[in-house]
């Protein structure tokens, strides 16, 4: 059986990581562990520094606040860029097609249908030839006709 997840993690999404992606995540990563850290340990931590304990906490808390959504808007950036590269090597049309395969395993995912590769595969052709654009519009054209599958199926 074949899992959305699994599909999506197939797909060239992921751009190689550059060092100051890699930086950013290392920096996030252990100031998640300080935090935990410090949280476990805050009567210690307050005992040997006092009232600054709190404030060390809130600023581990504000440091994590600013970095994770700039490192996720740079990597989501990173990854549709090298996604659209990747497809351009193939055409417009791949990344059409793509993008329609992401949209028909996410409605699959949400409906509870799984279909065999060979039907996947007809299924996107069929979108992509009746010119159906990637998006919300298609995930929203799909999702009705598969439900009624699924049931038909059960």
């Amino acid at each position: 059986m074949t899992t959305f997840w699994l599909d999506w993690l197939k797909t060239p999404m992921a751009a190689p990581e550059t060092a100051g992606l890699r930086t950013m995540r290392l920096a996030i990563l252990y100031l998640a562990i300080i935090l935990a850290v410090m949280i476990a340990a805050l009567s210690p931590l307050r005992a040997a520094v006092g009232v600054a304990a709190g404030g060390t906490v809130c600023g581990v808390m504000l440091a994590l606040g600013l970095l994770v959504p700039v490192y996720v808007w740079r990597k989501n950036r990173a990854d549709e860029e090298h996604f659209a590269a990747v497809c351009r090597e193939g055409g417009a049309d791949a990344e059409r097609r793509a993008r329609l395969g992401l949209d028909v395993d996410a409605v699959c995912f949400d409906v509870g249908i799984d279909f065999s590769d060979d039907t996947r595969t007809g299924l996107i052709d069929d979108l992509s030839r009746g010119g159906v654009v990637p998006g919300k519009e298609a995930r929203g054209e799909l999702r009705p006709v598969l439900r009624r599958l699924s049931q038909d199926a059960q």
